[in-house]
C-alpha cells in the first residue's frame, strides 16, 4: 500500500494523523515499535533514590503505613501500593496467632518435637480435646455483618449480638485420627472434665473403641491434650492396662496448637454449626444441630490434616515452633 493510503485508512480509525507518520517513520528507520527500557516520561516522585527509600521503609517491618508514606513523598496511597506491587518484590501479609515461647521454652518444645516424630514414624497420630459450644455465636466470622440502606431502621437483634455474663454452654469430646471422627460425648452443662468421666466416658467407651477397631495393629500414636485431667495416675494405669500408645505428658509439647489439626477441627466444625446465624433455643437442639453437623464433616479434609501432622514437627524440631505458622 501506499504510505497515503495507509495514513487514510487509519486517520478513518481516528488515529491522530502525527501519530501516524511518527509509527512510519519509526518502521523505515528500523526501529522496533514497542517503548524501550528508559524512555518515557522521567519519573518525578519515586526515582530511584525515593525507590530505594520507599524499599527501606517497609521491607520488614509492621510500623508503617502507606498513608504516612504517601504524606511523605507527596503523592496518594494508591500511588504508594501500585508502586510497592509493581517495582518491588514486597508484599502485604497478614499476622498470625502464634504463642509466645521463651528460649528455654523453645528448645524444650524442640525436643519435645523432634520425639514425637521419630516415635510416630509409621503410625497415625490419634488426637482428644474439649471443645465449648455456644447456644449462638453471632459474632464469628461471616456472622459479624448486617446490610442495610437506612442503619437506623434495622431490628436491634440484627444490628447486636446479645452478650449474657453466665451463658449456657456445651461441652464437646472428640477424638480424630486420619481414619476418621470419633463418636462425640456431650458433658452436661456444670459438669467439668474430671479424670473420672475422662477415663469412664471418653476412654472406656469411645476412644478404646475406636482404636480396636481402626487400629487392629496398634500402628498409632495417641496425642492427649496436656489438660491434668487426661495425665491424672487412674487415666495413665486405664491406658497402660489397654496397651494404648500414648504420648507421656514429661514428652507432651506444651502450647503447641498449630501442629494439632484437632484446634483447627472445631473451628471448621464451628463454621457449620453456626452457618447463617443459625441459633439453638436450648442445649438439647444444640446437642442435635452438633451431631448433624458431624455427619457433614468432609472426611478428606481432616485425613489431610492429620497426615500433615509430622511434616509440622518436623519443621518445629528444625526451625523451632514459631516456623509451623508459615
Amino acid at each position: 500500500m501506499k504510505k497515503k493510503d495507509i495514513v487514510h485508512h487509519f486517520i478513518l480509525e481516528g488515529i491522530p494523523k502525527a501519530t501516524i507518520y511518527r509509527i512510519i517513520a519509526r518502521s523505515e528507520d528500523g526501529r522496533s515499535m514497542m517503548q524501550g527500557k528508559g524512555q518515557g516520561r522521567p519519573a518525578k516522585i519515586m526515582t530511584k533514590e525515593n525507590l530505594k527509600k520507599l524499599k527501606i521503609m517497609f521491607d520488614g517491618t509492621d510500623r508503617q503505613s502507606q498513608r504516612k508514606a504517601a504524606s511523605k513523598f507527596g503523592c496518594t496511597q494508591p500511588y504508594i501500593s501500585k508502586t510497592l506491587k509493581e517495582k518491588t518484590k514486597i508484599k502485604c501479609y497478614k499476622k498470625q496467632k502464634a504463642p509466645c515461647y521463651s528460649e528455654v521454652q523453645q528448645k524444650i518444645v524442640k525436643t519435645q518435637c523432634r520425639f514425637l516424630n521419630r516415635k510416630s514414624l509409621g503410625k497415625d497420630f490419634v488426637m482428644d480435646d474439649e471443645h465449648f459450644l455456644k447456644l449462638s455465636k453471632s459474632n464469628m466470622p461471616g456472622n459479624d455483618r448486617f446490610y442495610s440502606s437506612n442503619k437506623g431502621n434495622v431490628p436491634n437483634n440484627v444490628k447486636y449480638y446479645g452478650k449474657k455474663k453466665y451463658e449456657n454452654m456445651l461441652m464437646l469430646w472428640i477424638a480424630i485420627s486420619p481414619k476418621g471422627i470419633s463418636q462425640p460425648y456431650f458433658i452436661p452443662f456444670r459438669t467439668a472434665m474430671t479424670q473420672h468421666v475422662y477415663k469412664n466416658r471418653c476412654l472406656k467407651k469411645i476412644l478404646v473403641p475406636f482404636l480396636r477397631q481402626h487400629y487392629p495393629e496398634g500402628d498409632y500414636l495417641f496425642w492427649p491434650d496436656k489438660a491434668s485431667s487426661h495425665y491424672a495416675n487412674s487415666v495413665k494405669q486405664y491406658l497402660l492396662y489397654e496397651n494404648v500408645n500414648f504420648v507421656e505428658r514429661h514428652r507432651n509439647p506444651t502450647n503447641l496448637p498449630q501442629a494439632r489439626p484437632i484446634e483447627d477441627f472445631f473451628g471448621y466444625l464451628d463454621s457449620l454449626v453456626y452457618a447463617k446465624r443459625w441459633s439453638a433455643k436450648n442445649l438439647e437442639q444444640l446437642k442435635n444441630r452438633v451431631k448433624y453437623c458431624l455427619k457433614k464433616v468432609d472426611p478428606d479434609i481432616v485425613r489431610r490434616e492429620m497426615e500433615g501432622v509430622r511434616a509440622k514437627l518436623r519443621l518445629c524440631a528444625e526451625n523451632g515452633p514459631h516456623f509451623i505458622c508459615h
